[in-house]
């Protein structure tokens, strides 16, 4: 019996993660990808990943940098400001395939979410 409730305990959270926090990320990652004029992808060492956005406007461009690090997806721009796009995941993997950025968000329990974009240009 308490193994029954171990098991519906993790099923219900990793379908929390798949149907309520990773749609959230979705939305703001490709609210900022849309914008974006540019993107590359770098990986560190220890395979860590990070996207790096640019935006060309009136005052020449600026630069963001979404990353994960400890369980948390992050934003930042410019060196400055950051704030957290989501908490609480196993990992999150950036890539490309075909000139298409692909990210793939891993939850707490092991839910997975894969999305892609393309670039404004």
């Amino acid at each position: 019996m308490l193994s029954q409730q171990v098991q519906f305990y993790t099923w219900w959270n990793t379908q929390k993660f798949i149907a309520e926090e990773a749609p959230l990320a979705n939305n703001i990652v490709v609210r900022l990808f849309a914008k974006a004029d540019t993107f590359r992808i770098e990986t560190d060492a220890e395979g860590a990943s990070t996207m790096h956005l640019g935006f060309i406007g009136d005052n020449g461009t600026t630069y963001g940098v979404v990353s994960y690090n400890a369980g948390v997806l992050e934003y930042s721009y410019d060196g400055g400001s950051s704030w957290n796009i989501i908490s609480g995941l196993s990992a999150a993997d950036f890539y490309t395939v075909a000139d298409t950025l692909q990210f793939k968000l891993t939850g707490p329990y092991g839910g997975e979410i894969t999305y892609a974009a393309a670039p404004a240009l």
